[in-house]
């Protein structure tokens, strides 16, 4: 029986910091609400509303990122860790490039780009003086958010969180100097966001620069070759950010011309509060889209789908909690941003709608992901345009009919449309109605190791090690493998399982140790655990001559195997040998 202890764990492990990345900029969005309400007023508020089509845009960068991310996730699961550097390192300089760009543009067009995004007079006044702070900080907002991405594959999740601490602290104080006593209006609220990122991105990138790490940045090797395959890869997310950056200049314009700025103000705390608790279905799935790419790459069949089955059920359960407490604040959390009158009562009724549509986000998402691992692309580029697109129709034409509130249920009512169009897919495809998950992810029936190729098993003892060997050489045996390979196959395992609990399973703690064969053209091994790093292979080449029985198991098995390849990703520490 196929036991998923480490993958879980892995998984559950790189959540909160997917999460908490994806909501580096939501949190400091809530920073600038908080005081931009208390300290400059409505006015201010809808001005840096306005901005939020160029935020978004800015978010193109992760068009590269989570291209990079899926190549680095595809390269780890067949061992290629040189490659790895290169990609992540040529990521990094592309994105610098990139970001300066984006800066020197904001300062030559921002009186033209207000005018286009619909602000005049003092509101346009107050989004250029925004644009001047915010723009030196593009490269670090850029930064940051792809370093919460790789920080967890590195299993440097402390230094993510710390990270997250100084942004939203730095921020904070910044603001209430910049704003408060100094005096520097929405110029010094964008120049706090500015600084705040630098000097987060600072500190993460330290982190990349040890020579143990298996992402890491180093100069030279670039391959800037690969950035258009990852541009490629990375296309459902352009296509998301494009339908994004149409609906919200959309939608602002349409509320602006037919409400006024206080209904815009309240865009202002959805687009803070809630795109804060957005970013649970977008961190969800991400997490899935990192470890899926490492299965996919692996062939690994059961781990993908049990990974998935995990992501549901934790992705829907965490959104419907986020989504019932925003629900029950809505009565009290207007006041946190000083609105009042029309404004509140906006604010109040948004907070009970808008919410719903994080559970269906989370389905939607994980259900993209999954198709994004397989190269399904027609569908990944599609689905997500036409959700920004269904968005906006549902929103503007039932603001005409309905009025506000149609643009706070619009964001449910595409995810539905779109989970509908899913499931007509893969009605087509199955020919018939199915709840099976393999059917719903449109797995090839050929993916993977067969259930009569394949043994799994997680060993939590010295005790079930010693008794694991006989089984595995029964299990080769029956598939037609020579008698030899048999019996390396019953050692492997137990020499490589037994020096995992033996010195890797620490008092007080609970680990697995997760074991697969796959018996296809060659017989394959995969042992997984969750202890410290460890590399086999390297121990092998660093062991001294003058002491031939230092180690001598892991001495023999590099030596009888005919591959010996591991990698250490999101904690996990995953070795393969092939007999």
């Amino acid at each position: 029986m196929h036991t998923a202890t480490v993958v879980k764990k892995a998984y559950y492990r790189m959540v909160p910091v997917v999460i908490l990345g994806l909501a580096v900029a939501a949190l400091n969005g809530l920073v600038d609400g908080l005081v931009t309400g208390r300290l400059l007023g409505t006015e201010a508020m809808a001005a840096v509303t306005l901005f939020g089509p160029i935020s978004t845009a800015i978010g193109l960068s992760y068009v590269i990122i989570s291209g990079v991310q899926i190549l680095c996730g595809e390269l780890i699961g067949t061992g290629d860790g040189e490659k790895v550097i290169s990609l992540f390192s040529t990521c990094l300089v592309f994105l610098g490039a990139i970001s300066v760009g984006i800066t020197a543009l904001l300062y030559i067009l921002q009186n033209p780009m207000a005018y286009a995004l619909g602000a005049k007079g003092v509101t346009a006044t107050m989004l250029c003086g925004y644009v001047r702070g915010y723009a030196p900080g593009i490269i670090g907002q850029v930064f940051s958010g792809a370093f919460m991405m790789f920080l967890p594959l590195n299993h440097d999740e402390k230094r993510s969180y710390i990270g997250i601490v100084i942004l939203v602290v730095s921020n904070t104080l910044l603001n209430l100097l910049f704003v408060g006593p100094l005096a520097w209006g929405t110029f010094g609220l964008g120049l706090a966001t500015a600084l705040s990122y630098l000097l987060s991105s600072g500190y993460m990138f330290t982190g990349f620069l040890k020579k143990e790490k298996v992402i890491r940045f180093r100069f030279g090797k670039f391959c800037f070759g690969e950035m258009k395959h990852a541009a490629y890869l990375g296309l459902p997310h352009l296509m998301f950010t494009l339908g994004n950056v149409g609906k919200t200049l959309v939608m602002n314009q349409a509320v602006m011309t037919r409400i006024g700025s206080d209904a815009v103000a309240v865009m202002n705390v959805q687009g803070s509060v809630c795109g804060l608790a957005g970013s649970i279905p977008q961190g969800v799935s991400i997490a899935f889209l990192v470890l899926g790419s490492i299965y996919y790459g692996e062939e690994d069949r059961s781990s993908l789908i049990g990974a998935l089955r995990t992501s549901l059920i934790g992705g829907v359960l965490l959104s419907a909690l986020t989504m019932g407490g925003l629900m029950l604040l809505s009565p009290v959390l207007p006041s946190a941003f000083s609105l009042k009158g029309d404004a509140f009562t906006m604010c109040t009724d948004m907070l009970l709608l808008f919410p719903s549509f994080l559970v269906l986000n989370t389905l939607f998402n994980l259900f993209l992901k999954t198709y994004q691992c397989q190269g399904q692309m027609k569908i990944v580029n599609t689905l997500p345009l036409i959700e920004q697109i269904a968005t906006a129709v549902f929103a503007v034409a039932g603001l005409y009919m309905l009025g506000v509130n149609a643009i706070w249920a619009s964001f449910s009512l595409a995810n539905g449309l779109m989970l509908i169009v899913i499931a007509i897919l893969v009605f087509v495809r199955a020919k018939k109605i199915t709840f099976s998950l393999p059917q719903w992810m449109r797995l090839d029936p050929d993916f993977g190791a067969k259930e009569g190729e394949c043994l799994e098993f997680a060993l939590h003892s010295m005790d079930e090690v010693t008794q694991i060997s006989e089984r595995i050489i029964d299990f080769c045996r029956q598939r037609g493998i020579e008698h030899r390979k048999c019996n390396l196959a019953g050692l492997f395992v137990e020499e490589m399982a037994g020096n995992v609990v033996q010195h890797g399973f620490l008092p007080g703690e609970e680990h697995s140790v997760d074991v697969r064969l796959v018996a296809k053209e060659a017989l394959t091994i995969r042992v997984r655990d969750d202890c410290r790093a460890f590399d086999p292979k390297k121990r092998v080449e660093q062991f001294s001559h003058e002491d031939p029985t230092k180690n001598v198991g892991i001495r023999m098995i590099a030596k009888l195997a005919e591959e010996m390849r591991y990698q250490n990703y999101a904690g996990i520490n995953s070795l393969l040998i092939k007999v």
